[in-house]
């Protein structure tokens, strides 16, 4: 199943988005990568704060997920900078193989810099029936004004496209099965879900399936229980907040679907060998040892 590649390609989309501050997501996947959805859904969703209010919209989610088929089939298979339909300005980096596009890399977060972009925060909040000006003042407050150059995030991001390549080549034609493609929209449940307070129960009745065969299913095709991936869930997305935002631990852990700071700290140390608030210290610690001073950094850019 191309276990350690899947791995690896976890915790590179890990690295860009902690350390190098990258807001990366892995989007329309070709359905030969199915199969490894467990691993890869977690990394679909954008996890800026604007995004996610807009999502919120059941409509709104559904135009952000049918917008992808668009956003694959733009122009000749080469990185570019665009804007979405809700004016969130992003790089795109498609993935392809023979001339195929299998999926693409977003990097987004991002405002300022193409004219479009506040009309369609204006055009988002009318089809939300929401403030304009409300809209916008969290839209400017969301994203970032800063958009690092086209070479960096370029050098950055290409070597997780060609890994997406490999594992494509790798993996048969016959690995997206039936029941491959329910267990899927089992993994998107969870991962749009995941900060509920989830039940197989509550899960058996809103995706229609018996609690055996969920139960069944999940196991046999990720080989961890239900409660395992929700826990994993949760903690990724704890990292993700811990180094991106100024939130408390506290809020943290509620933010993620804990309803005990204590026992998100504990389950946090469980998964990494870390508090939340030695990960989030020594992590930004790696990050400034790792990174150039800012006077070295124009003069590399200036080159």
């Amino acid at each position: 199943m191309n276990e350690e590649l899947i791995k690896q390609i976890a915790d590179y989309i890990d690295f860009l988005r902690g350390p190098m501050g990258l807001q990366v997501s892995v989007c329309k996947l070709s359905c030969k990568f199915a199969v490894y959805g467990h691993y890869l859904q977690p990394y679909n969703a954008h996890v800026n704060r604007y995004c996610e209010a807009i999502k919120a919209d059941p409509d709104a989610f559904g135009k952000c997920v049918n917008k992808q088929f668009a956003v694959l089939e733009h122009g000749d298979g080469t990185p570019f900078y665009g804007v979405c339909w809700a004016g969130v300005e992003e790089f795109v980096f498609p993935v392809t193989h023979a001339g195929a596009k299998l999926a693409f890399i977003s990097v987004s977060g991002y405002r300022g810099h193409l004219p479009q972009a506040k009309n369609r925060v204006i055009g988002a909040a009318s089809r939300l029936g929401a403030d304009a000006d409300k809209l916008l003042l969290f839209y400017e407050k969301s994203l970032s004004s800063e958009v690092p150059p086209l070479e960096k995030v370029r050098a950055l991001v290409m070597p997780l496209c060609r890994m997406f390549e490999l594992l494509y080549l790798l993996t048969p034609e016959s690995a997206n099965k039936r029941p491959v493609s329910v267990c899927s929209e089992i993994i998107n449940f969870l991962c749009d879900n995941f900060t509920r307070k989830l039940t197989l129960d509550g899960i058996s009745r809103e995706l229609h399936y018996s609690k055996s065969y969920i139960r069944h299913l999940f196991q046999q095709n990720t080989s961890k229980t239900i409660g395992a991936y929700i826990t994993e869930l949760r903690v990724s997305r704890a990292k993700q907040l811990l180094l991106s935002t100024s939130m408390s631990i506290s809020e943290i852990a509620f933010e993620t679907g804990f309803s005990d700071p204590n026992y998100f700290t504990n389950v946090f140390r469980r998964f990494t060998g870390q508090s939340p608030s030695l990960f989030r210290k020594r992590v930004s610690e790696d990050y400034r040892a790792m990174t150039p001073s800012r006077s070295e950094a124009v003069w590399r850019h200036d080159r």
